[in-house]
């Protein structure tokens, strides 16, 4: 199976998004309500797919309008294809039991 690597894009995509509720702030904690992250690949027999997170967990802290920290969080098991092989391989890709969650 393909290694998928979040890139610069989709960790600025997130960034903005949360620098974006935050203007004219001195000093906060704001935590992600509602977010869509869906990765799309190709494995190594050149069958395309799409993964559909279903639980992103985040937060950013801000302070004089500059972002000091921003976490995300994304459990493995909300990580759906839609094909049940796909899913448990990628879960087992993961490991699952020692890496619940990608940080």
């Amino acid at each position: 199976m393909k290694t998928i690597l979040f890139n610069r894009r989709i960790v600025s995509v997130i960034l903005f998004m949360f620098i974006s509720t935050a203007v004219l702030v001195k000093a906060q904690t704001l935590a992600l309500k509602s977010s869509d992250i869906t990765i799309n690949g190709e494995t190594n027999v050149k069958h395309d797919f799409t993964i559909k997170a279903t639980q992103v967990n985040g937060k950013i802290t801000v302070a004089d309008n500059l972002p000091k920290t921003l976490t995300v969080e994304i459990p493995v098991s909300s990580l759906i294809s839609g094909e049940r092989l796909m899913d448990k391989k990628m879960h087992e890709a993961f490991d699952e039991p020692k890496n619940p969650t990608i940080k």
